[in-house]
């Protein structure tokens, strides 16, 4: 049985049993202060990220770029940890979670917010939108955090997606590139829908 407590208050104090991850500290758990949950048996769906984190013993993996290119995968935390953002270079957001508040960036960053299910029943022409706003920012250079509730199905998926268009390569061996610089649980739902979309671009 899992039984994992997370208290979060303001200044970003954070419990999980006996484990402190420094990451978490620096991470979108900050979002969460004052909730308090518990998980005992089966995961209370609170956030996608959290689940993530508890699932791989307390670590929430920061963001990170697929390189070579100008893209960096990470979860809803790191869309709103302006200083590594900064840090790292990077000068625009894609945001792909529906279920999270739009993020609100310094003005210098370019931000641009696709509102994607972690599952099926995503609109298609959104889908075309969200992969082709990454691939835009590819293709111009731009060093791009994209990012979702774990940053790890739709951040991934969406990315592979973005280049494979952009570089006329072959979306499985896009997707397997990007798997090799980042853990993944893609929906297999989310996965089919976007190879629908894919075909229907050619």
């Amino acid at each position: 049985m899992v039984l994992v407590e997370i208290l979060i208050f303001p200044g970003v104090v954070i419990e999980t049993g006996r484990r402190r991850p420094a990451l978490w500290e620096q991470t979108a758990l900050a979002r969460l202060w004052q909730y308090r949950v518990r998980f005992s048996g089966t995961l209370t769906p609170v956030a996608d990220f959290v689940k993530a984190a508890v699932r791989s013993q307390g670590v929430v993996e920061a963001m990170n770029q697929i390189e070579p290119h100008p893209i960096w995968i990470g979860h809803a935390g790191d869309g709103q940890a302006f200083r590594a953002i900064f840090d790292a270079g990077i000068r625009a957001i894609v945001q792909l979670s529906v279920e999270e508040p739009p993020i609100q960036p310094p003005r210098e960053l370019i931000y641009q917010r696709y509102p994607l299910l972690d599952g099926e029943g995503n609109d298609r022409t959104m889908l075309r939108l969200a992969i082709d706003a990454v691939k835009g920012l590819i293709m111009a250079g731009i060093p791009t955090l994209v990012c979702c509730g774990a940053g790890m199905s739709r951040s991934p998926i969406i990315s592979a997606a973005a280049l494979s268009v952009a570089y006329q390569i072959d979306f499985e061996d896009a997707l397997q590139k990007v798997l090799e610089h980042r853990p993944a649980d893609i929906s297999p739902a989310l996965l089919h829908e976007i190879r629908a979309t894919l075909i229907g671009e050619h």
